[in-house]
């Protein structure tokens, strides 16, 4: 295996971002906002006043979005923001000459990581400002997080800066991860979260129970609701690896997505979808209306499968790779297996080495799915594991698994 070249480059301490981010490359992407998205930031005369005052602080807001790391640094310019991105874009090479403007902090998604901490501690010592999505992944359906672990409020103390909060609207539909870029209009809400003072007094528990309320969004309703129109040749097209599941037999991974439509190979249900955001039964077919109930209808489902059934188990095959290089390393195969209370991979290494990675659910909210229908675990800090499904689907359902699991263990 290659030695770990990106990590040697990662920053050990943070820097300011440099000048040809803010001179060159964020005056260009205002032009390009402007003209693909309509892009406009709204800020409340607290966060204009807070703004004004050049201090640094922490910015926060629900992940819709790739392009809500654009946004924000648009938004808040020209004050320079050090983002905090997952581990996983460090293996991104085309993102290289942006990380390293921008000096962005490296994160793994959903463990604990304490080298990440240290740098982190060490921008705010050097008085530098932080983007942050408190929530760790891109949304699929346009909502809020399920579960917004308690450590991220402790996380938020520890930093000790002010909180800005920045919602996006619009930057769900104008590129969701399921599918691709859409024209529309893009409307940034920048307020004052926690002052201060207030985070020098706030509990822990105060700053959460803020952070939840500051989260909530369905952006399927908001754009409905404000007749935000988004165009695309294809905008139905990725749709079918987040709705896998026909509202109308019930059948899942039958559904596959045309340039406008949503279609049911088991039994023809078909859904329109439309620039407005509205999913639009065609004929006697069946729509829950939007993504976001859609997508509701597909976790209540799972949650009454796991409560019919406390021996639930599922096995699919997957091909396992491993990311502690700076990029991914095809590494073995085997079976995926998840039950109520873990998830498991049985295979073997490349060299015929038999290799087990135990996950419990207890201590798992969430786990990262892969559009290419594959999920991410991370182990020991920094060391990321994928498994691709060899039968191409199942991800999104094993998502909603762990997630509907660790609620019924944590009786929440």
């Amino acid at each position: 295996m290659k030695k770990n070249k990106e990590e040697k480059k990662l920053p050990i301490v943070a820097k300011r971002p440099n000048w040809f981010a803010y001179r060159i490359v964020i005056p260009l992407g205002s032009i390009v906002a402007r003209i693909l998205f309509k892009f406009k930031s709204v800020k409340t005369p607290e966060a204009k006043a807070f703004l004004k005052s050049k201090k640094p602080f922490l910015v926060v807001s629900p992940h819709m979005s790739k392009l809500d790391v654009g946004f924000v640094l648009l938004g808040l310019k020209p004050a320079r923001i050090n983002v905090v991105t997952g581990r996983d874009l460090f293996s991104w090479g085309v993102l290289k000459p942006f990380r390293e403007m921008f000096s962005a902090i490296p994160m793994s998604q959903f463990a604990l990581d304490l080298a990440s901490i240290r740098i982190l501690n060490q921008a705010v010592k050097d008085g530098l400002s932080i983007y942050l999505c408190p929530e760790g992944k891109i949304t699929l359906d346009g909502t809020q997080m399920h579960y917004l672990p308690p450590a991220t409020a402790k996380l938020v103390k520890m930093i000790g800066l002010p909180v800005l909060l920045a919602v996006n609207n619009g930057a769900y539909s104008a590129l969701p991860k399921w599918g691709g870029i859409k024209h529309g209009k893009v409307t940034q809400q920048v307020s004052v979260m926690i002052t201060e003072e207030e985070i020098k007094t706030l509990k822990p528990t105060e700053i959460y129970e803020r952070l939840k309320a500051g989260f909530v969004t369905d952006q399927n309703e908001y754009q409905i609701q404000n007749q935000v129109v988004f165009k695309n040749k294809k905008p139905a097209k990725g749709l079918h690896h987040v709705l896998f599941k026909c509202p109308k037999c019930g059948e899942e991974y039958e559904n596959y997505s045309t340039e406008t439509e949503l279609i049911c190979a088991s039994c023809g249900n078909a859904v329109k979808y439309l620039k407005t955001g509205e999913l639009v039964a065609k004929g006697d077919s069946i729509s829950p209306g939007t993504i976001s109930k859609w997508y509701a209808f597909e976790r209540a489902s799972i949650k009454a499968e796991l409560l019919a059934d406390p021996e639930f188990v599922e096995s699919h095959p997957v091909i396992w790779e491993i990311n502690k290089t700076g990029e991914y390393v095809e590494t073995g195969e085997g079976e995926l297996i998840i039950t109520r209370d873990a998830l498991t991979f049985k295979g073997k290494d490349y060299y015929g080495v038999n290799a087990e990675i135990v996950v419990p659910i207890a201590k798992t909210h969430t786990i990262v799915e892969k559009m290419k229908e594959g999920i991410d675990i991370t182990l020991e800090g920094d060391v990321v594991n994928r498994f691709y499904f060899r039968d191409q689907k199942f991800a999104v359902r094993y998502l909603l698994i762990v997630e509907e699991a660790f609620k019924l263990l944590q009786n929440i």
